[in-house]
């Protein structure tokens, strides 16, 4: 028998950039070329883990052996990712304090106004072994949003963002040849 394709040990870790979504630039119709100075990295990225979301329905059906059987189907109704920093960036703000546009240094804004608390673009995650090879390369096109807002308190703060997949056609998934 054979092993199924690809099979390897890997040990790696994440590098996740983002391209905040802009008309014509990076939106579900349009993603920013891979050398564009729109790609920002996220940081320093302690867990990246992808989320299928599922609903399940329970059924019975007559068996011919035993009268009926209580069967299950499942539907995969969508994915989300849970990215996991362990730096504080403008984005951890701003989703935070309910900002509705970009933070900068030295300028006050107005919090919670936003009701919707996410930002919407592209997420570029290279999936990189110990080697410095890309295991695995995934861009998609996300709603971003906190899934956890870190006490401030006499520790680190590590941020856990929620990533939504938005159904586009030029989200892809690619295995890079061997080096």
């Amino acid at each position: 028998m054979a092993k199924l394709a690809l099979s390897q040990r890997i040990f790696a870790g994440a590098f996740v950039y983002f391209a905040i979504e802009a008309a014509a630039t990076s939106d579900t119709d349009t993603k920013p070329a891979a050398a564009s100075p729109l790609w920002l990295e996220i940081g320093c990225v302690s867990i990246l883990k992808h989320n299928m979301l599922t609903f399940e329905q329970a059924f019975s059906c007559p068996d011919a052996d035993r009268g009926w059987s209580d069967k299950k189907q499942v539907f995969h109704t969508g994915d989300t990712f849970d990215l996991t920093t362990e730096e504080v960036s403008e984005l951890y703000h701003r989703l935070s304090f309910g900002v509705g546009a970009a933070m900068a240094e030295g300028v006050a804004q107005t919090p919670f106004t936003s009701a919707e608390r996410m930002v919407r673009g592209w997420i570029k995650i290279q999936h990189r072994q110990a080697t410095g090879n890309d295991r695995s390369r995934l861009d998609i096109f996300c709603e971003i949003r906190l899934k956890e807002d870190p006490a401030m308190e006499k520790k680190v703060t590590i941020p856990v963002f929620e990533l939504y997949v938005v159904k586009s056609t030029l989200n892809s998934v690619e295995l890079p040849a061997a080096a």
